[in-house]
């Protein structure tokens, strides 16, 4: 990809707004939870799946990487004062770099009773233990395995395109209830 054209497409006022709408999005609704989803598998047995967010995770989220860091993207975005020269597309594709911002509006649907869970997704380019996707064919955040009981997010993944590369992805087990429990305060909301 061509350093102008990313440059370009990163300056634009409405992939700026994106970002910075996910971003607010992600720290109001994600960061410092642990987010437990519970579902029934397929013979019927409740299952649990928690997963943690972390302020440095939301730049991963959207394919980004900042020579300042994590932290220092998080700061800079919600200044308005981004260092364009320091950013680079995590996976050298603008078109890839493109969907994950245009799914940043997508974000609610994950932590909605309207998400499901999927077990174990591979394609060449990610390997996930589960993926908490929308009802619809629209978005999915992937997880892996953190620690011996909880999941951290990967990636955020566009799975409307997934029919065009051929890569199938379940429908999985629908969501029932949906914990949320605030890292610092202790204080839990749920939905169901």
């Amino acid at each position: 990809m061509k350093r102008r054209s990313f440059t370009n497409f990163i300056r634009h006022s409405d992939t700026l707004h994106s970002l910075r709408s996910g971003q607010r999005f992600f720290e109001d609704t994600f960061l410092n939870q642990t987010i437990t989803y519970f579902y029934k598998d397929k013979i019927d047995n409740d299952r649990a799946l928690a997963v943690k967010f972390k302020e440095n995770q939301f730049m991963h989220l959207v394919g980004l990487k900042y020579s300042k860091g994590a932290q220092s993207f998080r700061n800079d975005l919600k200044k308005c004062n981004l260092d364009f020269s320091d950013l680079t597309p995590v996976h050298g594709d603008i078109d890839i770099l493109k969907n994950k911002i245009h799914m940043l509006d997508f974000l609610p649907e994950v932590v909605s009773l309207k998400c499901r869970i999927v077990y174990q997704y591979h394609t060449y380019r990610l390997v996930a233990d589960y993926l908490i996707r929308s009802d619809k064919e629209t978005l999915a955040i992937s997880t892996k395995a953190f620690d011996g009981s909880n999941q951290i997010m990967v990636s955020l993944l566009d799975i409307s395109s997934t029919r065009k590369t051929g890569f199938q992805i379940k429908r999985g087990f629908d969501v029932d209830r949906i914990i949320f429990l605030n890292n610092k305060t202790g204080l839990i909301k749920i939905v169901q």
